[in-house]
Order: C-alpha cells, then sequence, then structure tokens
C-alpha cells in the first residue's frame, strides 16, 4: 500500500560548519584555526570531489544561518557500512580534512583578491569623507565671536 521512503544516508555539509567567522553557538564545527572565511557550497563539493567521495550541491539553507544558500550532501559510506575512502572514517574528520584543502582551492584566491579589493575601496571612501574640509571663510559664529558680542 503505503510505498517505504529509504532514509538518505549521506552526510550534511553546511558552509557554517567551517567558516572562521563563525562561532560554536552559530555552527562552526571545525577549530578556527583551521576554519576559512565564507566558505561556499561549490567550494566544499569540490574538495569532497578531490577527496574521492561522491557529493551533491543542494540547495538548502542552515536553520542557524539561513541567508547562506547551499548544502553538500557527502556519501561517506557504502552500503555495506565501510567507509568510501578509508582514510576517512567518520564525519569529524571528513570535516578537518576539507577545512584543511579549503585554502588551496583554485576559486578562494581569487574570491580573497576581489574581497580585499573591495574592503580597500570602500576604506578609501570612508576616510575621504570623514576627512574634515578646511573653510577659509569664517562662519556666522566666528564674526560674532569676533565682535566681542
Amino acid at each position: 500500500m503505503a510505498e517505504e521512503r529509504q532514509h538518505d544516508k549521506r552526510v550534511c555539509i553546511y558552509p557554517s560548519y567551517l567558516d572562521s567567522k563563525k562561532s560554536v553557538s552559530e555552527g562552526r564545527r571545525v577549530a578556527a584555526a583551521i576554519a576559512v572565511e565564507r566558505p561556499i557550497a561549490p567550494e566544499i563539493h569540490d574538495c569532497c570531489e578531490h577527496l574521492k567521495l561522491a557529493s551533491g550541491i543542494e540547495n538548502k539553507a542552515y536553520s542557524r544561518d539561513y541567508w547562506v544558500r547551499g548544502r553538500v550532501r557527502v556519501q561517506l559510506l557504502k552500503d555495506d557500512g565501510t567507509p568510501a575512502n578509508p582514510e576517512i572514517p567518520n564525519r569529524r574528520v571528513l570535516l578537518r580534512r576539507i577545512a584543511e584543502l579549503l585554502p588551496k582551492h583554485p576559486n578562494r584566491s581569487e574570491r580573497a583578491q576581489a574581497l580585499r579589493a573591495a574592503q580597500q575601496k570602500a576604506a578609501a571612501k570612508q576616510a575621504a569623507a570623514a576627512a574634515p574640509t578646511a573653510s577659509t571663510k569664517p562662519s556666522k559664529k566666528d564674526k560674532k565671536a569676533k565682535k566681542g558680542r
């Protein structure tokens, strides 16, 4: 009658798990020292492919950080329960290995350069707006003060 649905046994990895700017209560699951700033799902997917693990990207959001879209589903175990990659027996080791690979991702260096350029541009614009403009003309208050009133 009713069809039984097979439970998806792949593990989920959200970018927040590996984000150095997040706290543990905000969802980070690796040490801040090995985490990277603003990882994205395609980079995580590429790292999983590099580790020879079957993975796929889904358009889902993490409940603690719902503005960042994307999650990666990784086939960590084979159907018989043995690890797909013997070097990665569990989720914690997988997260550490991905965190080690993310800084070396080719897309990450391009994004970092673009981010730094945008930050420098914004800082220069803010500094220009904050700089006081010297006026040679005295204001009305200055004139009144000079007259001694």
